[in-house]
């Protein structure tokens, strides 16, 4: 059986297997049609931003996945566009893990803002090495003005 006929996994863990854009278009197919995935792990792959891409267009229709791990995987400004829109449009993700990434703070800026107007995401996880206290400083400041009822965890030292 495959995944797009799963009916009973609900927890998927794919982090660590040196997963690239091919691996992400095909799970962003699985996406489209699975109805019983609630959990995916995909930390510690090679997806990038052409991966997260496709996930988030998948992820834009997708009623039934609330958690999504994306740590470590090379995706950068050009992803987080695509991430953007998710946080506009998907009504069940809960938790979305996007650590150790290829984005700056503009980057996290836009998520900020777009998590203004989700009403689902609970946890948001940005950590990265190099940011700095003026960056934490300045999310801080959009979490506060914005009133996000979210977990968002952010660290200059992960």
């Amino acid at each position: 059986m495959s995944l797009h006929q799963n009916t009973a996994l609900t927890f998927l863990d794919l982090s660590d297997n040196k997963l690239g854009f091919e691996d992400g278009k095909a799970l962003a197919e699985v996406l489209y049609v699975n109805k019983t995935l609630t959990h995916l792990d995909l930390g510690c792959n090679n997806l990038g931003s052409e991966g997260a891409e496709v996930l988030a267009e998948a992820l834009c229709k997708n009623i039934t996945l609330t958690t999504l791990d994306l740590d470590y995987n090379q995706i950068d400004s050009r992803g987080v566009k695509a991430l953007e829109n998710v946080l506009y449009i998907n009504t069940t993700l809960a938790s979305l893990y996007l650590s150790y990434n290829q984005f700056v703070f503009e980057d996290e800026k836009i998520l900020m803002e777009a998590l203004s107007k989700n009403s689902t995401l609970i946890t948001l996880n940005l950590y990265r090495q190099d940011m700095s206290i003026e960056d934490l400083n300045n999310l801080k400041k959009i979490l506060r003005v914005n009133s996000i009822p979210t977990s968002v965890r952010f660290s200059m030292w992960g």
